[in-house]
């Protein structure tokens, strides 16, 4: 049987003040994916202490469930 490993996946936009203490309480995971949605903050700046896996779309509310299926189906997930 594979090793189970674990993901987490943040959807985040203009989080500068929240990001770092979120990502700190995610390095337990295996891995950590941010999907930025147009922050015109520090968020993608902050997050890249924590992660490589950042992926940068458009702000659209209406679509972001679709929008965080599409980045799942780019990445491949570990253990895989």
């Amino acid at each position: 049987m594979a090793k189970q490993t674990l993901a987490i996946v943040l959807s985040v936009f203009n989080e500068e003040k929240n990001i770092t203490a979120s990502l700190q309480s995610a390095k337990f995971a295996d891995e950590i994916i941010v999907v930025d949605h147009g922050s015109t903050d520090t968020t993608v700046e902050k997050a890249k202490k924590f992660t490589k896996h950042i992926f940068v779309q458009e702000n659209d509310p209406i679509a972001i469930d679709y929008q965080k299926i599409m980045v799942l189906k780019k990445r491949p997930l570990i253990g895989y």
